[in-house]
């Protein structure tokens, strides 16, 4: 009798977990689109998130070059106001002046080659001067093929010897 009892406990709960979480979500209006997908498409897209939003915007990199490696990183841009306020600010003045975005990147790949960066573009004095620039470093170590004096195929050879 225990064990039913547990079983009823088990699925009272489990049901107001699932009404907790899903819910909401059929409580929302049926016509709100998404941020990320296109409304003439219905694919990803980006595009309506990035006219709405300020602030901090991941961007995942992914390197697959054979020359390097395998490697992964990543960028972080900052976006002082979105490029729809920025569009109605120039409406107003009759102006229009691009958002400042700032940016720092970093990434690695499997055989030791490293990059990193910053950069930015930033407008100021009303407009009057704009500035658009970075800094990087990077630490390459390239693999390339290079014939060899047999008639056999290519061997592999570093840069870095």
């Amino acid at each position: 009798m225990a064990a039913g009892a547990a079983a009823v406990a088990a699925a009272r709960t489990s049901l107001l977990l699932l009404l907790l979480f899903v819910g909401p979500a059929w409580a929302q209006p049926t016509d709100k689109r998404s941020l990320f997908t296109d409304p003439e498409d219905c694919k990803l897209d980006a595009s309506e998130w990035l006219l709405d939003r300020k602030g901090f915007l991941p961007v995942p990199m992914i390197i697959t070059e054979p020359a390097v490696g395998y490697g992964a990183g990543a960028a972080l841009l900052f976006f002082r106001e979105s490029i729809r306020q920025a569009n109605a600010r120039g409406k107003e003045s009759g102006h229009i002046t691009p958002p400042d975005i700032y940016a720092v990147a970093f990434a690695a790949t499997e055989n030791g080659t490293k990059f990193g960066g910053a950069g930015g573009m930033v407008t100021f004095d009303n407009d009057r001067w704009r500035w658009r620039g970075g800094v990087g470093l990077a630490d390459v170590n390239l693999d390339f093929f290079a014939p060899a004096a047999s008639s056999g195929p290519p061997t592999a050879a570093s840069a870095t010897t």
